[in-house]
């Protein structure tokens, strides 16, 4: 992201171990108008930052951020800072008894580019493809998706294919999503992604799943919308908020090996339907989501944070 903030014009400063006695942190805090922190691990910098300058924290995590608030370091930031936002409910929950009025700000996304109804590649026989895309950790949830998938009686399971997607993050994992995929011929890890193939990919696909144990708002479920592709997804996820199941996706209770294997069984039976699903998927991407939306929230709260109105 570094090329693209220097192209709008902002100056980027890398710091691995920003501490909040930098000097130049300081500096940059007596003549900032705003300042802005994006995640949880930011708690002492806005705990420094707030006494110097208005500050609007974005949180995004739910168990660091559970993890943060059970070590007792979240609290003053939290009450210091001018403005605290949440990229879903999930994470506003989490945050509200601390701040009471945290802001649900959901994300803004250019849309992917219009593709066209997913055809099948040559050699899978009109299978359905289904895929996952997100680093291989446990809270994303790839082994729910390839048990689930293994539930399936072996007809059903003929029908699809489920593709994976990410970085190697967690090794143990990653080795059981290595050993199922190379036990199923239903399912393929095809490795990590850059931008380009991540939309080449995304485009390939009829459906996206997001098998997380829990997520906020993750950026590829948004892109689905975009894309018109149908989103497999639990309420565990928090961009299942502002769906609804069987409408604008397909949405389960439970992030477990049983959900998984519904959704891949809904996502064969509502096959028929899937370019009304996406049609709406894109009218919820359009109404939620939208870069423009966002954009004049996002100018709205700076300006309260600038006057200090909570």
């Amino acid at each position: 992201m570094r090329v693209e903030f220097e192209q709008l014009g902002a100056l980027v400063l890398i710091d691995l171990l920003p501490g909040r006695n930098r000097p130049y942190l300081h500096w940059l805090a007596e003549r900032a108008e705003v300042a802005f922190a994006n995640t949880v691990l930011s708690a002492s910098l806005v705990d420094a930052w707030a006494a110097r300058v208005p500050t609007c924290w974005y949180l995004h995590e739910l168990s660091a951020f559970e993890t943060l608030a059970a070590a007792g370091v979240l609290a003053n930031p939290l009450a210091g800072a001018a403005r605290v936002w949440a990229g879903s409910e999930l994470c506003a929950r989490l945050v509200r008894p601390y701040r009471a009025d945290v802001m649900v700000l959901p994300y803004g996304l250019e849309p992917i580019q219009e593709v066209s109804p997913n055809r099948s590649s040559e050699g899978e026989e009109g299978r359905l493809q289904i895929g996952i895309f997100g680093s291989i950790e446990p809270r994303k949830g790839q082994d729910l998706a390839l048990d689930g998938l293994a539930m399936l009686d072996p007809a059903d399971r003929a029908k699809l294919r489920l593709h994976l997607y990410g970085r190697q993050f967690d090794r143990e994992l990653t080795n059981y999503v290595l050993q199922q995929c190379d036990t199923m011929p239903e399912a393929s890890f095809d490795g990590e992604l850059d931008a380009a193939s991540y939309r080449t990919a995304l485009a390939r696909t009829d459906c996206i799943l997001i098998s997380s144990r829990e997520d906020t708002a993750p950026l590829v479920s948004i892109d689905a919308l975009s894309a018109g592709r149908v989103l497999l997804l639990t309420r565990a996820v928090g961009t299942s908020a502002w769906l609804s199941d069987g409408i604008d996706a397909l949405i389960e209770e439970q992030a477990d090996v049983s959900a998984m294997a519904r959704l891949f069984r809904r996502a064969l039976a509502t096959r028929p339907y899937g370019a009304e699903i996406g049609a709406a998927a894109k009218a919820s991407f359009d109404a939620n989501f939208s870069l423009t939306a966002f954009a004049t929230r996002l100018n709205d709260e700076f300006a309260l944070a600038k006057s200090h109105r909570r």
